[in-house]
């Protein structure tokens, strides 16, 4: 796997008319990436993305599969599902020692254009970090197919709105406890 470095005005063709909305990934380098795609997005959106905003983060554990549900700011809380055994080949983190915690990176991308708005890095708290790769290495081991990814997908979506999923999530952090991100 070759690693690709992204850097704000970048352009993606492939980014260009992706949805609105967020994906995880994973990778070795990057570690947890967090993109939220935008169309056009206003001054006032990117300023409740930008560092040092407010930012809270949650994971429901659904039928083998992750749902996080994210908010920066005053905006509106997303989500996205996740699943660690898709990235077969990345080397999955280590739990944190104490008072570390896994570091998000967040990258805001103008989807109209497909360009890259915004970087942020997130350091993400302690427990919730131990919590989280702990999960990762339990999905990991797990498995799930990329249909039955997409099956569980289609009927949590069916079934539940992304303030549900807020509900259900059983791990969350926020940087509102006086946590710096």
């Amino acid at each position: 796997m070759q690693y690709q470095y992204i850097k704000v005005g970048q352009k993606r063709e492939e980014w260009r008319g992706f949805p609105e909305g967020f994906l995880m990934s994973y990778d070795e380098y990057s570690g947890m990436t967090l993109y939220f795609f935008l169309d056009r997005p206003s001054e006032a959106m990117l300023r409740e993305v930008r560092h040092g905003g407010a930012f809270e983060i949650a994971l429901a554990d659904i039928e083998k599969v992750g749902f996080f549900t994210i908010r920066f700011g005053a905006l509106p809380v997303g989500d996205c599902a996740f699943d660690p055994s898709l990235y077969r080949s990345a080397r999955l983190p280590e739990p944190p020692g104490p008072g570390e915690g896994l570091v998000l990176s967040v990258v805001v991308v103008d989807s109209a254009e497909g360009t890259v708005e915004y970087l942020r890095k997130i350091a993400l708290g302690h427990d919730f970090s131990v919590k989280l790769v702990n999960w990762l290495h339990n999905r990991s081991r797990a498995g799930v197919a990329p249909e039955e990814f997409r099956s569980i997908i289609g009927r949590t979506y069916n079934t539940y709105g992304t303030a549900q999923l807020l509900e259900m999530a059983n791990i969350r952090w926020s940087n509102a406890d006086g946590a710096r991100a």
